[in-house]
């Protein structure tokens, strides 16, 4: 895609929706990575 990434291709409406959608999910992205390599290290 030549440097562009999904939300450079959006409205501008669009992206802020999507970038709040986005950090609203961090947390719980940041935690079950965390779960997931605490396994990948047990194993």
């Amino acid at each position: 895609m030549n440097g562009h990434v999904y939300p450079d291709r959006l409205s501008a409406r669009d992206r802020k929706r999507a970038l709040r959608q986005s950090a609203a999910r961090r947390d719980e992205v940041f935690a079950r990575r965390a779960v997931n390599a605490a396994a990948f290290d047990e194993a």
